[in-house]
């Protein structure tokens, strides 16, 4: 997600609730002959940073990480591609992931397509998708969402059409969601540059389009998360310059900030930017920088609705100087700095909200050696730590440790370990994960240094003692019997309970409480009732007590509820011996019910035969209670025949023919 575009972030100070973001290290990277700059870099849900070039070999990508210190810990060459490949953009989705997108050039033909691939951390392939369009420029951006998945904004066209905005929806596994060309006022072609993500799910997007005549116009738009536009604003340069936006930002209250440049990049251009409102409306545009020549790259949001911009002055025929500027609430720009940076250049900064930001780009020494740039730049405040079980002292991976107050997580690696970027002296964290009871803790930080607290988390242990609730009911009476759940394990454990399945299917069963918890070494009683419509007199009442825990590694358990519904209130006697009865029906099409009957509680094994004595299938190998109980014997997999059905309780054993007509 496109936010600063230039160098020298460590002049960034937003108010005393937020920290200065420090430079934390700079690293010079080795390229392929191939390769003129890093050409994408993301931080990672951990701290650490993912940097990309294009390799030596065709359709190669080299890869590196490190660490929060900048010490290399993984660095590779993997392919990518059939053929030449560009990159355009990398992140970090929210599941750990790494998407990539860019632009590879067919063996066939000239034509650039675009990929994008989803792979894990150390660049192994989980998905990929290509898309058969033509990738009009290198300007493209990527942003992770709060869903798990990601938007592409790029620019593409057709044959001999003209460029168009194109923004792109996908899954975590790169599965395209939709596609959608943006529309735009009176537009002949479009461009998207920059795209960022709301907090409750709306995009923003940046980019330029020429309007019908001729003149180059900037445009900002919010969409619904379906990309469909909300509000679009436009600007126009009176000058006759034309307009470009090509970065933006969004604060946690919704102010907006788009910045971008008159002219032309590389050649006459001058800075510009807007603040907006939430619902487009204008608050102020850029003053004070009308006589500079230089280009807004890169740009974020201040706590007073200013900005903070990045650029650099154009001189001769080179970049020449790093300029940083403030802007007030009102638009009115002042110089921070200026940096005399001649023999290096900055291709874009990606920034990451509280965690800081990395900067990546090219440094060129004297002799004309040429080497990758990577700067990362991060509050002077962490918090790490590590995450153990109680009791047992292992270290708990994957746990999600949130700061609430900004919304910046880590996930715990195999050792339990996490860090936190922090701007603020007191702060909330929260731990939660499928597996743990979730934990919420106040705590106290110092300013400008790594703060280390460690954390224990309850593990729960969900128990169900009996596989199925077998019950008696009248037509038209309520009957309620009582299901018992169990927390072996150390920590607090929620439950949910949902009756799910229901044959008939009408809504005869209900449980409650639906929602739960069970102190360490407690139980719940969850109360399961029954009311048996004696307008289905023939049907046998079979469903499933679905319930989810936060107890690892099954997070679902599913407890079978049989019902035999009678006519009058009389029930049956007690059962006195083990009995198999006929299965029902015999022959049987898609699946047939088979009861049993158990004078004491036994674990019952039941296991399915075919004709030749061959196991094919084992129905059940659990305990059970005393009492009436029945079986399901499903056959999809199965072909036409006989089959043997053997049932063994303890010492008691009875086998039955059942036959299956396909």
């Amino acid at each position: 997600m496109k936010a600063f575009g230039w160098f020298a972030l460590v002049l960034l100070m937003v108010s005393a609730a937020q920290a200065e973001l420090d430079t934390l290290w700079t690293r010079r990277l080795d390229l392929s002959v191939n390769s003129y700059a890093v050409e994408a870099a993301t931080l990672l849900n951990d701290g650490q940073t993912m940097a990309a070039a294009v390799g030596d070999g065709s359709g190669e990508v080299d890869f590196w990480r490190y660490d929060l210190t900048g010490d290399l810990v993984w660095s590779n060459s993997i392919t990518v591609a059939p053929s030449y490949f560009t990159i355009l953009c990398m992140e970090q989705l929210r599941d750990g992931n790494i998407m990539l997108a860019g632009v590879f050039w067919s063996n066939n033909d000239s034509a650039a397509y675009l990929l994008v691939r989803c792979m894990n951390e150390i660049g192994g392939l989980i998905s990929e998708r290509q898309y058969p369009f033509f990738v009009n420029n290198q300007d493209a951006d990527l942003v992770a969402l709060s869903d798990g998945g990601a938007a592409l904004i790029t620019s593409t066209f057709y044959a001999s059409n003209p460029s168009q905005a194109f923004l792109i929806r996908l899954t975590a596994n790169a599965d395209t969601l939709y596609t959608r060309t943006l529309t735009l006022p009176a537009q002949t072609e479009s461009y998207g540059y920059a795209i960022s993500e709301f907090g409750n799910g709306d995009l923003l997007i940046g980019g330029s389009f020429f309007n019908g005549v001729g003149t180059l116009q900037a445009f900002a738009q919010r969409t619904n998360p379906l990309g469909e536009p909300i509000w679009t604003r436009t600007y126009v340069d009176e000058s006759g310059l034309g307009l470009q936006a090509s970065c933006l930002d969004i604060d946690n209250e919704e102010n907006i900030v788009v910045g971008g440049y008159r002219g032309f990049m590389f050649w006459l251009s001058y800075p510009w930017a807007v603040g907006l409102a939430s619902n487009g409306d204008l608050r102020w545009t850029l003053t004070g920088l009308e006589e500079i020549t230089s280009a807004v790259t890169g740009i974020r949001c201040l706590i007073d609705g200013g900005a903070l911009l990045a650029g650099a002055i154009f001189a001769d025929f080179g970049w020449d100087q790093i300029q940083i500027n403030t802007v007030n609430g009102q638009g009115v720009a002042s110089l921070d700095n200026e940096y005399d940076c001649n023999i290096c250049r900055i291709i874009s900064v990606n920034n990451a909200g509280p965690r800081g930001a990395v900067a990546f780009g090219r440094v060129t020494d004297e002799d004309f050696s040429s080497y990758g740039l990577l700067m990362r730049f991060g509050p002077s405040t962490t918090i790490t730590g590590t995450v153990s079980a109680a009791e047992t002292n292992a270290p708990l991976a994957g746990v999600r440790v949130e700061l609430l107050e900004s919304a910046d997580f880590a996930y715990t690696d195999e050792h339990g370990v996490f860090t936190v970027a922090a701007s603020l002296a007191t702060g909330t964290l929260r731990l939660s994960s499928p597996c743990v009871t979730t934990r919420e803790q106040q705590v106290q930080l110092v300013e400008g240094e790594e703060n280390v607290v460690n954390f224990t988390l309850g593990v729960p242990e969900f128990h169900n003692p009996v596989s199925s609730v077998n019950m008696v009911a009248t037509y038209g009476m309520w009957e309620r019997d009582t299901l018992t759940v169990l927390n072996s394990g150390t920590g607090v454990l929620s439950f949910t309970a949902t009756a799910v399945e229901l044959l008939p299917t009408y809504d005869w069963l209900q449980v409650s409480p639906a929602i739960g918890e069970i102190a360490v070494n407690g139980s719940a009683e969850i109360i399961v009732s029954v009311l048996a419509n004696p307008e289905f007199p023939d049907a046998d009442l079979a469903g499933v007590i679905r319930i989810h825990t936060n107890s690892c590694p099954d997070t679902q358990t599913e407890v079978g509820v049989f019902v035999l519904a009678l006519d009058s209130p009389e029930r049956p006697g007690p059962v006195t011996a083990f009995a198999l009865h006929p299965a029902y029906p015999n022959p049987f099409n898609a699946s047939t019910r088979v009861r049993f009957d158990l004078p004491q509680p036994a674990v019952v094994k039941a296991v399915l035969y075919d004709i030749t004595g061959r196991e094919v299938s084992v129905l059940t190998n659990d305990h059970f209670a005393a009492g009436p109980h029945q079986l399901t014997v499903a056959a999809p997999d199965l072909a036409t025949g006989m089959y043997l059905l053997r049932l063994t309780a303890g010492a008691s054993v009875a086998t039955q023919k059942i036959v299956l007509l396909k």
